[in-house]
């Protein structure tokens, strides 16, 4: 089984301009995870009352993070644009539409680490 390092999800967050969803197959989990400016683009486009419970902040990356389960992770898929490289079971990269403010995802990301 392909095992996606932590310097691979940092790489894919800090050259993520917004317009992209990187997930990733947590084991400890068990379901998908998304980070950084993948977690807001997955936040903010889908965005619902049974989410509150989904967002957290990775202490690990230091970034926010979004467990995806199978329902969200199908909607995900079939709202992208593009699929880009992908691995099954294991990672996604989903290009969408455009990019955000960034000021906006620094915002809600210091919402979520509770500054």
């Amino acid at each position: 089984m392909v095992v996606i390092s932590e310097d691979f999800i940092t790489k894919n967050e800090i050259m993520n301009d917004g317009g992209e969803i990187f997930m990733y197959y947590s084991k400890m989990y068990g379901c998908y995870i998304t980070y950084g400016f993948s977690a807001y683009n997955v936040w903010q486009g889908l965005y619902n009352q049974e989410m509150n419970n989904k967002v957290s902040y990775s202490e690990d990356y230091q970034m926010p993070q979004v467990l995806v389960d199978n329902h969200l992770k199908i909607q995900l898929l079939r709202s992208g644009v593009e699929l880009g490289e992908s691995i099954e079971g294991v990672f996604y990269h989903i290009k969408t539409f455009s990019p955000f403010n960034d000021n906006e995802y620094f915002e809600w990301a210091s919402l979520i680490r509770g500054e």
